[in-house]
């Protein structure tokens, strides 16, 4: 009876070990599970979120078709750019949705084709036809989505091109036409290609389940970040067409430049340092002469011009934004500058950098981005404040824009009045979608 007690024994404290590592095994188990369910619900939030984007972005009409030419998904911009709501256009097919008739076999061979290669149609500007029977002219882009386990489908991404051909065909009337238009298609077409080609890789992207939440709301940022680039250069060609047209207003008030400046020094500080720069604002601007009267909205547009264009040519050493008192003392005017040690501007391209869809012709990758809009556009804005800008530059030394501006714009204003009067069709377009800008108007 004692040996059987004591095997008994023995048992008994193995039963007791398992039942404890049964334990840690249960605890482990439920952590895991608490842990699971927290990423599936992060993911879900994620996925609600960029279904969302998509949803309700403005401006870039997204749709989703199977390959059958069925459509599965219409976003509110397509609802506005083509009229046809969410449910009249979902289960309806493409062909006889917005392809004119005259295009309607093309696209059906484009569609086989990319069944067989795999690879989506090229993107392109086409012509595609509303529900009211008119014809709009867009910018194209195409990604197919596979997912397993379900149906095909590719979607197509459209920019309308409206404004642009609009604003294109105000532009090619001058003398200089044919040079303009070479240069606007080459750099719209390659500026509207950079962010739409961001905006379709991080969506592909966005459809792999395996993202992490951290993940997926770094692509989300992207796509808004490649969004908010087309629009400002939409934005900028509309100004400049303004600008050349006689629409644009200015609004002259009281407001104290050291802050104005303060604010552009402190929105742009993180990006200079993150390129391991030493950007500094100095001001000798006595207390008396920091109240001045002129349109503020067009001078911070000026300054993030410059200090932009500073910051995207300099790849190391210093960027400087200054402000100083000039003129007579019947006249007073402000001086600032914005000194960079940047790549420099070769000297024969001094004038033609103001000029429109102008770049300096440097050799860097960094000279391809943008329209060539941004220092035609200050120009022009310091010519109606009464104003002026210069450059002075070495290459492989830097660059210093100068720019003059009266201390009081009030007179000036009652000049533009009598030269630019408003126009029945006057549109109010709104400011460039620039965070920056929009944090100090609404300031």
């Amino acid at each position: 009876m004692v040996e059987i007690v004591e095997g008994n024994e023995d048992l008994i404290k193995e039963l007791q070990e398992l039942k404890q590592e049964n334990k840690v095994l249960i605890a482990l188990y439920e952590k895991n599970q608490i842990e699971l369910n927290l990423m599936k619900t992060n993911l879900r939030q994620s996925e609600i979120r960029f279904q969302h984007l998509l949803q309700d972005i403005e401006n870039i009409s997204v749709q989703g078709y199977g390959f059958d030419g069925t459509t599965h998904f219409w976003n509110r911009a397509s609802e506005k750019l083509y009229g046809y709501s969410t449910q009249e256009a979902i289960g309806r097919n493409l062909l006889d949705l917005i392809i004119p008739p005259e295009m309607k076999e093309f696209v059906k061979e484009s569609i086989k084709e990319m069944v067989v290669t795999g690879k989506p149609i090229p993107a392109a500007e086409l012509s595609r036809i509303r529900k009211d029977g008119s014809l709009v002219s867009v910018f194209s882009s195409h990604e197919i989505i596979n997912i397993p386990g379900q149906m095909q489908e590719f979607f197509c991404i459209d920019i309308d091109l409206t404004k642009l051909k609009q604003t294109e065909k105000e532009l090619f009337s001058t003398e200089e036409s044919d040079c303009l238009k070479s240069a606007f298609l080459a750099n719209i077409g390659h500026e509207i290609r950079t962010p739409m080609n961001g905006i379709l890789g991080f969506a592909e992207l966005l459809k792999h389940h395996e993202l992490t939440a951290d993940q997926q709301q770094k692509y989300i940022r992207i796509i808004e970040q490649s969004g908010i680039r087309m629009l400002n250069i939409i934005n900028n060609i509309i100004d400049i067409s303004k600008v050349e047209t006689g629409l644009v207003e200015l609004d002259i008030i009281e407001y104290n430049i050291n802050e104005q400046c303060e604010h552009i020094y402190t929105c742009f500080r993180p990006e200079a340092d993150a390129k391991g720069i030493k950007f500094s604002l100095k001001t000798s601007l006595p207390i008396e002469e920091v109240i001045i009267t002129t349109d503020r909205k067009k001078l911070n547009t000026i300054l993030i011009n410059l200090v932009k264009n500073a910051i995207k040519y300099t790849n190391a050493g210093t960027i400087e934004l200054g402000c100083s008192i000039a003129g007579s003392k019947t006249q007073k005017e402000l001086q600032f500058y914005v000194k960079d040690t940047g790549i420099g501007i070769p000297k024969d391209r001094f004038e033609a950098i103001f000029k429109r869809f102008v770049q300096a012709d440097i050799h860097n990758k960094m000279a391809h981005q943008g329209a060539g809009l941004g220092l035609s556009i200050t120009e022009a804005y310091l010519e109606m404040l009464g104003g002026k800008i210069w450059v002075e530059s070495e290459e492989g030394i830097g660059s210093t824009f100068y720019f003059t501006l009266p201390c009081n714009a009030k007179q000036i204003q009652k000049t533009i009045q009598k030269d630019c009067k408003s126009s029945a069709s006057y549109m109010d377009i709104p400011e460039q979608a620039d965070p920056l800008s929009k944090r100090w108007l609404k300031s």
